[in-house]
């Protein structure tokens, strides 16, 4: 008897604790964090007792309420706190109400601000539930409806901004009112004060100057009587309006001059002996002492700022709780009965205490841990009988807690996050196919969630089946990488649209008709009705004669509804029918609701939702064979749906075949997702993806160059229009334009705009995911020399490349007349962009371009004329003005003069090209090669040159968007989304190796000195680190620290140690990465750190690969030697992360690069903020005293930084020191003893030639590492700097089908730096030698695209072996390198109309080169500067050749500079020298042809047109002039005589190609022509002209 009563005792305990869990678990509490200044995570909580008719009314107020508080807050602390993002939670009971997103943990008992119906006691006054004592946070405040939308009640308690800060003071920081109350017994509202005679009453408050005003009877309005000094009952202070004290804001807080708190100092001192609450509570002490006691400020926590932030508001709205029993299953629980109680406790709470629409999951643990029940909705008793049975009584084993919690946050958090993933989601459910379990199993089905937006597809399991639970948690990480951009879209309505297609029909858009639509089924809570008929409607109006629409609304609060809708000889019958839930639906009732109009009259299809209903029988299956087509998936379309379950039967009585045909669509499904992974992870920017038409991801960053005082006209001319009455707009009209010129292809469907960390004044929509400058494809920044305000796409690759980025500048943003020279902004953004996404060219000549000339003479007829360069449809008419004059032009031998410009009129036939006057009005299409657009290729415009005469739009339809009839045209396209972003600091996760192999050649050494110097001196303070080592498994050492000291840094560094051993599991370190570490953070980056190939045992690299993906971190990886795992390449692709590869004999260097690499993520700097490094070497010899210099330029030299590493202590057995160029020494190194690095500091360096030298023990086995670094010599400089890639990218590569080209980017600022030295230094993994010393040149030859441009390039093409190649750029100049400042402008004005667009004629000043930039950037040598000497470095990252060249593959590259001249027999040729391998080495010859007809020269007829051209120099031959045979780079002169003196009025066309010693011939150069006019009358002839035209 006792033991019964012992577990009826425990089984009441234990369920009664249950409940309370249940409770908290449903309102778990948001923690409130003052974070950076700002407090983050405050929950305004609206009650479900307030009616929802004050919806937006206490919404708006709340806003208003809290973010003008947030202000007075700020000043009130004193500059160091303010409101940043608020959450407002609205009662699940308001249903006709738009939110954000819905809650995660937020609720209403945990809130911090309650909205609530009144009180007695209170009325609508603001309080704060304060039940403790001094310091302790209050329990909640408490605010009226009425308060918040009744400005006339609101005043009776002050302004509502003070009201709030009041009450958040005895909230947050527990201090009280500094006031009396009326007849309190404890605080009066008067007491007398003895301080002074004689004695006087005061009244009963804290302020820093005595307030004026009068004692008032409270009854009669005169003044107040008193009694034995002090003043009657009724009696009331009266302040004076104006006052000139300014605090307390505990006191008298409405009148205007209060707004500070009082403090015990001189600023606002505090009135100790006034008997109010605060001083009774809190012992005397100030309220400001008291506040600043509390952790938001001890310490100089969130130290003052400048200015605050607008504060952020997301409103959200509770949905039911997910419960996961972790159940202790062990031997010890058989103990004392234990095991019976808990089954008994937790079948009752299953059955009697969880609420309905609650889910439940149980996990057993003993040893290991198991699911036992998935995640399951409570939605009637048969579902808690079936919970409750599982929990039965059978214990035994070990005790593994952390099993049991793993499997909670690992297998059923996944379908936790499923629920809000799908309903913050727009999303159409397609049931697959069904399968029962035992009695003991829930029903389970698929559910596929299309993203409208995304086309990702999510699966929900109900059984707990580990197919399932692994096809779950897979496309639930696809679903939760995207759901954030979702959740902001939409606003979700408690209702399911269902949609059930037969033989691969659809159902119709809102807007379209129903003429393919079968059957329409909307599934809906009682109010979706009456707040969706207009859409219901809608969608009806929409059906087809015959057509039967049926619309299923359940639980209708009035039942007996039956609506018909006619639409002239049109019914759709919308019904209330909803099938009683304890029984079959007859079938002929069924029969009724699902008939359908069909190509097969007699087919018939069964609809079952499975709420608590059972399943009906299907009559006929959805297809004969397949559940879905591929198809039908694609042209899914819903309007507005939410979460539901729901199947379709197929007809068969096998069980088989319908696990037969689940799996198979399943199949189908995933090879649908693999290949959407597999596009977005090599879109031409990793972030950009043409999904069903619309672009989503494009980024618009704008540098912290940019003051912050454009922000709001910047934001708005992205999206829309960028001053209040222009008439011009940038992304969001740009859409359209798209559209139509790609033939209705794509449009901008999602766009993100990046403001930078340093802009906190400006609002934005959220923090930023992945998004970053660097990365970013559209950069608003500070204009440059050469091209001012003009937009231009930085494009270094070459045809079908993608650009790196678009550049606009917020003058060109923001001044609609600057804007106005260079065209529409829409058509001036599409322009931009065909450059930078599909890697096309402007179809249009530049003045005084040596490559595309303005003018061009066209052969095709007689008589030949001379003609505009520019591609059209249709001919374009207009005038030739002169630029200087404004008349027509003057010609020179048949061609227009220099200063020629052409003047097109407003009004044309021709709608093409976009690529040349794009802003003409009729302008919409690219040029093409059909009959529509057709192209013009001969024209020498740059878009011929580097595309082979192909048509822009032939290399647009051949991009991934739109080959293979990818992305086909549709009927509309949609408004641009635009989501307004800010970056915060980057968290690291540090996934480092230590499995046996890292003991090999130091490597576990070499990565703990680089590691350690990493925290210790470069990662920037405010950025979070967390430390995972893997071997055989993975243990998190150190979880996610925030670096806001040196203490911190000091703590982590001494985390990593040298110790290795075991196996290599990069897959687990990965795992816990995303999972323990970085889940839900912003800004995410892991740095995984490895040598050797991972174990053959799962989880494996390519087990992880979507996990990583779907979670948004980059990964940068660094591969250690030569056995380092393939797949690490290939994950940072993937991630938009970066690679690099560290040689075994790497002293250091490129180790610390590569953890320099990872810094790219962090929030940019000011280019003058940002470190440079000027120097870096390694040294490994038996020298005693190592000596070198480095130079220190006149672009930089602030806070210069000096540091020496050794892999030992003991091999520096002297300091380093510096000598300045004076030869002063500088003897001030300091020694960190947790990386070995010695630093020496100089705020101002001098510029010239430094010198260090450092003692060493002379141990040639040692090493040391020596970098130098400096910021811009003022705040306000631009130094030099250098960046360097290649190619390849951060992946692996064929180099026989995809040559790399090596970059260096040299610039100062934003402006080219010409005429420097610069050699990439290419090291091979397995290559213990020296590094592959490759020349990069800016001479628009070869690899590189436009001379000038500040962009050096070269071709890889020497390769030792297949492996990682790793790249560093090293810069210098002994002085002869020049800035590019800009062009010599003129003072003269424009007066002539062909000013209205550049395209025809500059914005700049006349007398200069209009507009940039052709083949080459010109220079004005008069106003460059000279860099003086300087030297830089860079790393370029590393990448992996799969395949290499053997023997001979490379041709040489197309020469494109040739030039001729001619005159009676005489031609002379000019060019570069192109190289034996495309711009390296030298080639063996040239075969020189000439023709009168240029067909003739083109690639395809060179060779077999020997009939109808003239062979002038064949490669034998040229194989014997030496002067010809010249090293790539060089110029080279050939001069030769013809055999027939040339003939007047005729064309003489001139092409080579190079051959190399292995046969490979370049293609075919540029064509050059000389037509020579007839001679002049003989009164009038002065001698023969020539006429040179460069024409492809």
């Amino acid at each position: 008897m006792k033991r019964q009563m012992s577990l009826a005792m425990a089984t009441v305990v234990a369920t009664a604790t249950l409940a309370m869990l249940a409770r908290l678990a449903t309102a778990t509490h948001a923690s409130v964090s003052l974070m950076s200044n700002g407090y983050e995570g405050p929950v305004v909580a609206i009650s479900p007792s307030v009616d929802e008719l004050y919806a937006v009314d206490v919404i708006d107020s709340i806003k208003k309420t809290i973010g003008e508080a947030s202000e007075v807050m700020f000043r009130a602390t004193r500059q160091r706190a303010f409101f940043r993002d608020v959450k407002i939670l609205l009662p699940k009971t308001w249903t006709k109400t738009a939110y954000d997103q819905v809650a995660v943990t937020e609720n209403f008992q945990d809130s911090d601000i309650r909205v609530d119906v009144s009180n007695a006691v209170y009325g609508n006054q603001p309080y704060t539930e304060q039940p403790g004592g001094c310091g302790d946070p209050g329990r909640y405040i408490h605010l009226t409806p009425d308060y918040l939308t009744d400005d006339t009640e609101a005043a009776k308690w002050g302004p509502r901004d003070k009201t709030f800060v009041h009450e958040w003071a005895r909230l947050r920081w527990g201090v009280f009112d500094e006031i009396g109350y009326p007849d309190d017994p404890k605080y009066p509202l008067f007491y007398m004060d003895f301080s002074n005679y004689p004695f006087v009453s005061k009244p009963n408050y804290c302020a820093n100057q005595e307030l004026t005003g009068s004692k008032m009877d409270n009854t009669t309005g005169d003044l107040c009587n008193e009694l034995n000094g002090l003043p009657t009952a009724t009696c009331r202070f009266d302040p004076d309006a104006s006052q000139v004290a300014n605090s307390s804001l505990m006191s008298y807080y409405y009148l205007s001059s209060i707004e500070e708190f009082c403090d015990s100092t001189t600023r606002t001192p505090h009135v100790a002996d006034a008997p109010n609450r605060h001083n009774e509570k809190c012992g005397r002490s100030s309220v400001w002492e008291v506040i600043e006691s509390h952790a938001d400020f001890t310490g100089g926590a969130n130290p003052p700022v400048s200015s605050s932030m607008p504060t952020r508001f997301t409103v959200v709205r509770q949905e039911e709780a997910k419960f996961a029993l972790v159940l202790d299953y062990s031997g010890s629980m058989a103990s004392y009965d234990r095991i019976l109680k808990l089954q008994m406790a937790a079948r009752r709470w299953i059955l009697h205490e969880v609420s309905m629409g609650s889910s439940v999951a149980i996990i057993k643990f003993t040893s290991t841990a198991t699911l036992v029940a998935g995640l399951t909705t409570i939605n009637n008793d048969a579902t808690r009988q079936s919970l409750a049975q599982i929990i039965d009584s059978m214990a035994g084993g070990g005790t593994c807690i952390g099993c049991g919690l793993q499997m909670a946050i690992g297998n059923v958090s996944s379908v936790f996050g499923v629920v809000p993933c799908v309903l913050l989601s727009v999303i159409i459910c397609v049931l697959l196919g069904v399968m029962f379990c035992d009695s003991l199993c829930v029903i389970f089905c698929f559910v596929m969630c299309l993203f409208v937006l995304f086309g990702v597809m999510v699966c929900v399991v109900e059984c707990h089946i580990l197919l399932c639970q692994i096809w779950c948690h897979f496309m639930y990480l696809i679903c939760t990488s995207f759901s954030a951009t979702l959740c902001n879209l939409f606003s979700v309505v408690s209702s399911t649209l269902f949609a059930v297609m037969s033989k691969g029909s659809i159902m119709a858009a809102q807007d379209k008709a129903f003429s393919q639509a079968e059957i329409l089924h909307i599934d809906a809570n009682p109010d979706y009705y009456n707040k969706h008929q207009e859409t219901i409607d809608h969608l009806a109006s929409g059906c087809q004669e015959n057509d039967k629409i049926t619309i299923h609304l359940t639980e209708l609060s009035r039942p007996d509804m039956i609506i018909k809708k006619n639409h002239g000889n049109k019914t759709c019958l919308m019904t209330d029918k909803v099938a009683p839930s304890d029984k079959n639906m007859p079938a002929e009732d069924f029969d009724k609701l699902s008939q359908y109009r069909s190509e097969d009259k007699d087919q018939r299809l069964k609809y079952q939702s499975l709420t608590p209903r059972r399943f009906y029988e299907c009559r006929k299956s959805l297809r004969e064979n397949n559940v879905l087509s591929q198809e039908v998936f694609r042209k899914l379309r819903c309007v507005t749906c939410n979460i539901s379950t729901a199947v379709i039967c197929s007809e068969g009585s096998s069980l088989e075949m319908k696990r037969q045909m689940s799996l198979a669509m399943a199949t189908v499904v995933a090879t649908a997702t693999l290949a959407m992974l597999a596009r977005l992870a090599t879109a031409t920017h990793a972030s950009v993806s043409l999904m069903s038409n619309g672009y989503e991801g494009p980024v618009v960053a704008i540098s912290p160059s940019v003051d912050e005082l454009y922000s709001v006209d910047v934001i708005d001319s992205i999206k829309a229009c960028g001053r209040r009455k222009c008439e011009e707009k940038t992304i969001g009209e740009a859409s359209e334009v798209m559209f139509r010129a790609t033939r209705q292809r794509a449009f901008f469907r999602d766009v993100k705009i990046l403001l930078p960390k340093t802009w906190t004044k400006t609002a934005y929509d959220q923090v930023a995911v992945t998004e970053n400058f660097q990365d970013s494809d559209i950069r608003v920044d500070v204009s440059n020399a050469v091209y001012g305000n003009q937009p231009y796409t930085e494009q270094p690759g070459g045809c079908g490349d993608p650009g790196r980025y678009i550049h606009l500048t917020p003058d060109y943003l923001t001044d609609d007349t600057e804007a106005a020279k260079w065209g529409p902004r829409d058509k001036t953004f599409v322009h931009e962009w065909a450059r930078l996404r599909w890697g096309v060219f402007d179809e249009i000549g530049y003045p005084d371009d040596p490559k595309y000339p303005l003018f061009y003479m066209d052969f095709s007829n007689y008589p030949f004329v001379s003609k505009p360069n520019y591609c059209a449809n249709q001919e374009l008419t207009g005038s030739k003005m002169d630029n200087t004059t404004g008349d027509l032009c003057n010609e020179l031998n048949g061609l227009p003069t220099a200063t020629c410009r052409f003047d097109p009129d407003a009004s044309q036939v021709a709608n093409s090209s976009l690529m040349s006057y794009y802003y003409l009005s009729s302008i919409e299409e690219f040029c093409d090669s059909t009959t529509r657009t057709p192209h013009v290729a001969d024209a020498p415009n740059r878009h011929n040159e580097k595309c082979g005469r192909s048509s822009v739009w032939e290399v647009i339809e051949s991009h991934a968007d739109f080959t293979g009839g990818a992305n086909p045209p549709v009927s509309s396209s949609m408004p641009t989304r635009f989501t307004v972003v800010r970056q915060e600091e980057a968290k690291f996760a540090l996934v480092l190796d230590y499995s046996g192999s890292m003991a090999s050649y130091d490597r576990i050494l070499k990565l703990q000195m680089a590691a350690r110097r990493w925290i210790l001196h470069e990662v920037s303070m405010g950025s979070s680190v967390a430390i995972i080592k893997f071997t055989s498994t993975a243990t998190l050492v150190a979880g996610l620290t925030t670096i806001n000291n040196d203490a911190t840094r000091q703590s982590l560094a001494q985390i990593i140690d040298s110790m290795a051993g075991g196996g290599t599991c990069i897959g687990c370190g990965l795992q816990m990465a995303i999972g323990n570490v970085l889940n839900g953070q912003r800004n995410a980056v892991i740095l995984l750190i490895t040598d050797g190939q991972e174990n053959p045992t799962p989880p494996r690299m390519s087990d992880v690969m979507s996990d990583v993906i779907a979670s948004g971190a980059r990964v940068v990886t660094i591969a250690f030697g030569e056995s380092a795992d393939p797949n690490l390449e290939l994950l940072a692709k993937n991630t938009n992360g970066k690679t690099f590869t560290v040689k075994d004999t790497d002293n250091g260097n490129q180790l610390n690069d590569a953890f320099l690499g990872a810094l790219t993520y962090q929030p940019g700097e000011v280019l003058a903020e940002t470190l440079i490094k000027i120097y870096e070497t390694d040294y490994q010899g038996a020298n005693r005293v190592f000596t070198e210099q480095f130079t220190v330029d006149a672009s930089l030299g602030r806070d210069l930084t000096f540091k020496l590493e050794t892999n030992t202590p003991s091999h520096v057995v002297s300091r380093p020191h510096l000598l300045r160029p004076d030869g002063t020494k500088i003897d001030s190194a300091t020694f960190d003893s947790t990386s070995n690095t010695y630093a020496i500091t100089e705020a101002m360096a001098d510029v010239g030639q430094w010198t260090y030298s450092v003692g060493l023990s002379g141990s040639a086995s040692n090493s040391i590492s020596v970098s130098v670094s400096a910021k811009a010599r003022t705040p306000n400089g631009e130094p030099i700097r250098t960046s360097a890639w290649a190619s390849a990218g951060s992946g692996s590569v064929n180099a026989v089908t995809n040559p790399v080209i090596v970059y260096a980017e040299v610039k100062q600022g934003n402006n080219p730096v010409v005429g420097a030295r610069v050699k990439a230094l290419i090291s091979e993994t397995s290559s213990a030698g020296a590094p592959q010393e490759l020349e990069l040149h800016d001479n628009g030859n070869g690899g590189d695209s436009q001379a000038g441009d500040g962009i050096y390039s070269g071709y890889l093409t020497k390769y030792s072996s297949v492996g990682r190649y790793s790249v560093k750029a090293q810069v210098w100049s002994d002085g002869g390198a020049l800035v590019n400042n800009g062009f010599t402008t003129s003072r003269r004005k424009r007066s002539h109309k062909a000013a209205r667009y550049v395209r025809s004629v500059s914005a700049h000043p006349l007398g200069t080169t209009p507009y940039c930039c052709g083949s080459v950037v010109p220079l004005d040598p008069a106003t460059a500067t000279p860099t003086g000497n300087f030297t830089r470095v860079a790393p370029g990252g590393s990448f992996q050749v799969t395949v290499i060249p053997t023997g001979d593959s490379f041709a040489p590259s197309r020469v494109t500079d040739l030039h001729m001249t001619l005159e009676k027999t005489n031609l002379s040729l000019t060019w570069t020298a192109t190289g034996d391998d495309f711009d390296t080495g030298t080639v063996s010859g040239y075969e020189i042809r000439m023709a009168h007809n240029a067909t003739h020269l083109h690639e395809d007829a060179f060779d077999s047109a020997a009939n109808a051209t003239t062979l002038l120099l064949s490669v034998a031959e040229s194989a014997n002039l030496t002067l010809l045979l010249v090293e790539a780079g060089r110029k080279v002169a050939l001069e030769l005589t013809l055999e027939e003196e040339v003939k007047y009025d005729t064309p003489y066309l001139v092409a080579l190609r190079a051959v190399d010693d292995a046969g490979n011939k370049s293609l075919v150069s540029n064509i050059v022509s000389v037509l020579i006019p007839p001679p002049p009358p003989p009164a009038d002839k002065t001698g023969l002209s020539l006429t040179l035209i460069v024409i492809g």
